[in-house]
């Protein structure tokens, strides 16, 4: 009689009952995980390699503009931006809403050695996001005190 309730889970008898959700997820969603994005984000160093090696720009934006360099930089990946730079990444690339760059990024989570990565890679210190903000600025925002 047991067997007859092993693969119903429905069954008011049974201690396993499982809920079946719809699961969606947009094309834009997909996209993104597949991308170089998903592993730059992630800290996929295979994955963000296989793509590299494939012919996938690492400047390539995503539907926000930003770019793979943009979320290693903010977080705080410093293989993954290295390797993106090393790939000829632009450490200057300007999101299309908000203008922040990889290093205005880096900024705002306090990732210092990606900040130093970054100038070390040519990028400019001077260049303003849309509310005019540099990353002194966002350095001095988000600076703790010393006791």
């Amino acid at each position: 009689m047991a067997d007859k309730y092993l693969h119903n889970h429905n069954h008011s008898n049974t201690c396993c009952k499982t809920v079946v959700t719809g699961v969606s997820q947009t094309l834009d969603e997909m996209d993104f995980e597949r991308g170089i994005w998903h592993a730059a984000l992630y800290n996929d160093m295979p994955r963000l390699m296989k793509l590299l090696h494939k012919g996938v720009s690492p400047d390539i934006e995503d539907l926000s503009g930003y770019t793979a360099l943009h979320y290693a930089a903010r977080a705080g990946h410093y293989d993954i931006c290295k390797k993106l730079l090393d790939m000829g990444a632009n450490p200057d690339v300007q999101t299309r809403c908000g203008k922040t760059t990889p290093l205005h990024r880096a900024a705002m989570h306090n990732h210092y050695s990606i900040i130093k990565l970054l100038t070390d890679h040519g990028a400019n210190l001077n260049i303003q996001d849309a509310d005019g903000n540099t990353v002194t600025h966002y350095l001095a925002l988000n600076s703790k005190p010393m006791l």
